[in-house]
């Protein structure tokens, strides 16, 4: 049934969920089970389509495949999405689980495959659907193969700075459509370590650009830090109207 290989990068090892078995097992097995190509299946009486990087699964399903029970599926699943792994979107008859990123980690061959190699390798996905699934139908990288083959290592933030913050805040860059070059990248971690050196937390300035849905950082508005930002008379201006001057 099953047949190919997948891409695997050793940098999968610096991933911050990489030291919890369950989640590195379920990112596997999710990497292997996802089309490689569009697929189409009928439920219900209609044409359905699982587009590349996306699976159509269930959760009795992926217990049965892994040996991993559904409430530790659960909690993985929401660890991957929250790292940027996958993404989910549930719909009122199915879910699909989607690999963010997938044509920049698993570009296709240059040379065109042959008839057999693709049947071989396109996965089945027209089995009843019984249980419950998680889904995915956002992030999809839509980058020329011959690009994602050439694509580089992912950009790798200094160890100050959280994992799970910095990948959130990529995630809103992306759904922004504002381009990760390294050199804007660099600028953004500059500008980072500048704030930090006034005393303001980097992962609390990643997560004020998440929660305000911004694709830069900026210094953290009220509390003690914003004083730092302020010039000497407006410092004044501000104490100012705290007094009612």
């Amino acid at each position: 049934m099953h047949s190919g290989y997948i891409k695997l990068w050793r940098k999968f090892i610096d991933t911050s969920f990489y030291k919890r078995s369950e989640c590195v097992h379920l990112a596997i097995h999710l990497l292997l089970e996802c089309n490689h190509e569009p697929n189409k299946f009928m439920f219900n009486g209609k044409e359905e389509v699982c587009d590349r990087g996306q699976t159509v699964t269930g959760l009795i399903k992926l217990s049965r495949e892994t040996g991993i029970s559904i409430r530790s599926l659960r909690t993985a699943i929401h660890s991957l999405t929250i790292v940027g792994f996958l993404t989910s979107k549930p719909t009122n008859r199915f879910r699909v689980i989607s690999i963010c990123r997938y044509d920049e980690y698993q570009a296709k061959p240059t040379s065109k495959p042959t008839n057999k190699r693709q049947s071989n390798d396109n996965q089945t996905t027209s089995q009843t659907i019984s249980d419950s699934i998680i889904i995915d139908s956002a992030d999809k990288n839509d980058k020329n193969d011959k690009n994602a083959k050439n694509t580089a290592p992912p950009f790798t933030p200094p160890q100050w700075i959280d994992p799970i913050a910095w990948r959130a805040f990529l995630d809103i860059r992306r759904r922004k459509g504002v381009a990760d070059t390294t050199h804007a990248l660099n600028l953004i971690i500059k500008e980072l370590e500048r704030l930090r050196g006034i005393g303001q937390k980097p992962k609390d300035i990643l997560n004020q650009s998440i929660m305000s849905g911004w694709s830069g950082v900026f210094p953290l508005k009220g509390g003690a830090y914003s004083q730092h930002t302020l010039t000497a008379d407006q410092r004044d201006r501000e104490e100012m109207k705290k007094r009612g001057l």
